[in-house]
């Protein structure tokens, strides 16, 4: 477990024979399916008991791996050229998503679980049944892809675009990036696109194609990831320049400046409810920091080489990350443990919005004035 100081250990998931692309968890953050360039893909129990369920099929490498929004089902893509859909416990046959010409980087689900998306370097995304019938709908000219949050949609980078899922009508071009679009994401209305391009910018657009983007501009080095808030009022972004940036979604004021990393920000996310951020880093380590600046990060400190992913737990209060050492971690980011920190290390009463707000704590477990020794 990892404690708020930043000692103790996480729960290391440990066994692929080579490294981890990525660690997401399941939906009611019970589980964790992990993706691996030794072409398995393992579901695992997040509090590390028992053996993982191995899913193994792929030819080569699995680029990534993703629970339905259910969480029984996994969908996998694999330098083989297919993606697989796969019972989560392991049990029968998967469905073989075979039509792509060359690695498949990228698989995940519709918000209703009966269509997946895929994408490919073969400069096609494809959505498919996810019960591998009929034929898929074939969206030319991109490498990643994301269903919106109604379904209805797909938005997909290389260049930017933002299509009907049906194949439906014409595609809506976002057009203005001077270098390569790596990663495009709807925000939670699936009125807005965010990207992020190698031309050092990210940029907000209406989903329609309308109006102006808004430019936000201010890293030295490509941005290679960006992602919006839960409620949608913010941007957070991730660069080769070793920083993350969380900027208002409007473009209005100034970032604030995620500063520390020794080596490029790979992933940046927010938490469930918006206070803080998660990054990962070529350096080896993950980092939580809140989402306004203030205080320092705990950093996430044990992976033996880089660490390719990093994303919170449905309830906010763990982290999973994945590196290239071929393991998986979990980390625990833990409100009791905080309070005790807190207790030993402070005489400050704090008042109750800040026991909520830092704590996690309900209004009915609030001792008179926050007192922390109550």
């Amino acid at each position: 477990m990892w404690r708020a100081d930043g000692s103790g250990e996480p729960v290391v998931l440990r066994g692929h024979e080579s490294g981890v692309k990525s660690a997401w968890f399941s939906p009611d953050g019970r589980s964790v399916v992990t993706a691996s360039s030794d072409g398995t893909a393992r579901v695992w129990r997040a509090d590390g008991s028992g053996e993982p369920v191995v899913l193994r099929g792929h030819e080569s490498g699995v680029k990534s791996a993703s629970f339905s929004p259910d969480g029984r089902s996994v969908v996998t893509a694999s330098s083989d050229g297919t993606a697989r859909v796969w019972r989560a416990d392991g049990s029968g046959e998967a469905v073989v998503l075979l039509g792509h010409e060359k690695t498949v980087v990228s698989a995940s689900f519709s918000p209703d679980g009966l269509s997946v998306v895929t994408a490919s370097s073969d400069g096609t995304a494809r959505v498919w049944r996810a019960d591998g019938s009929g034929e898929p709908v074939v969206l030319r000219g991109h490498e990643t892809a994301s269903f919106s949050p109604d379904g209805r949609s797909v938005v997909t980078a290389g260049a930017a675009r933002v299509w009907r899922a049906d194949g439906s009508g014409e595609a809506v071009v976002l057009r203005g990036h001077a270098g390569r679009v790596v990663s495009a994401s709807f925000s939670p209305d699936g009125r807005s696109v965010v990207t992020a391009s190698l031309d050092g910018t990210a940029r907000v657009w209406r989903a329609d194609g309308s109006g102006e983007p808004v430019v936000l501009l201010g890293h030295e080095w490509g941005v290679v990831s960006a992602s919006f808030s839960p409620d949608g009022r913010s941007v957070v972004t991730g660069s080769e320049d070793g920083t993350a940036r969380v900027w208002r979604a409007d473009g209005s004021g100034e970032p604030v400046v995620l500063l520390g990393h020794a080596g490029r920000v790979v992933s940046a996310s927010f938490s469930p409810d918006g206070r803080s951020v998660v990054t990962a880093s070529w350096d080896g380590t993950a980092r939580v920091w809140r989402a306004d600046g203030s205080g320092e990060p705990e950093v996430l400190r044990g992976h033996e080489e880089e660490v390719v992913s990093a994303s919170f737990s449905p309830d906010g209060r763990s982290v999973v990350t994945a590196s290239v050492d071929g393991t998986a971690r979990i980390w625990t980011i833990d409100p009791v443990t905080l309070r005790d920190q807190l207790r030993a290390r402070t005489t400050v009463c704090l008042t109750p919005e800040q026991r909520k707000r830092y704590l996690a704590e309900s209004s009915q477990a609030l001792p008179p004035n926050g007192d922390l020794r109550a």
